[in-house]
């Protein structure tokens, strides 16, 4: 059976070069806004859902990205369930910073030049996860590109990984604070 992703994006230009990459392997649902997208989530829960959370409406992203963390469907996958993933929001006058760390199995090495690419995947999240796209950062990393910012990654094996993403703001600044929440 094909896995299934669900592409949330208000840019129609990349949702439909995402797809057409990824429609020869994979199930592809596309929504261009955040009712479409709560939408598709109610009626077929997809195994990967690629997220823009800097839409025209500011809190929009976040609230289908908040509404997928509060479902109990979803799993922390590489982290043992003792340990916090970690998500925080630092926005400036000019860009947002969006912050993942987890404490789980890091990456090796070797493959940190490479996580970025397609079906990459270690062998500890093999062995963790049997089955998985390997999709994720590559995805993330155009999405991220396609909207004229920056990735980065750190990561130890056996102490967790940190993925930062900087965005330009398109809209102004984001009201005022910073947010953290666990996932």
């Amino acid at each position: 059976m094909r896995k299934k992703i669900l592409l949330v994006d208000d840019d129609a230009v990349f949702l439909d070069a995402v797809s057409a990459v990824l429609e020869s392997r994979f199930d592809i649902r596309t929504a261009t806004n955040g009712t479409e997208a709560l939408a598709e989530l109610e009626r077929e829960p997809p195994d990967v859902v690629v997220l823009d959370v800097m839409m025209d409406h500011l809190s929009e992203g976040f609230q289908v990205a908040r509404r997928i963390k509060d479902d109990p469907r979803n799993a922390i996958r590489y982290s043992l369930p003792e340990n916090e993933v970690s998500v925080s929001v630092r926005p400036s006058a000019e860009r947002v910073s969006i912050t993942v760390q987890d404490h789980g199995i890091g990456i090796p090495e070797p493959l940190k030049g490479e996580v970025f690419l397609e079906f990459v995947r270690g062998p500890k999240a093999k062995q963790m996860v049997a089955h998985g796209t390997a999709l994720g950062l590559t995805i993330a990393s155009a999405a991220v590109a396609n909207h004229g910012g920056e990735i980065d990654l750190a990561s130890q094996e056996g102490v967790g990984t940190k993925i930062t993403v900087s965005l330009p703001l398109k809209n102004g600044p984001p009201p005022r604070g910073s947010g953290t929440f666990l996932v």
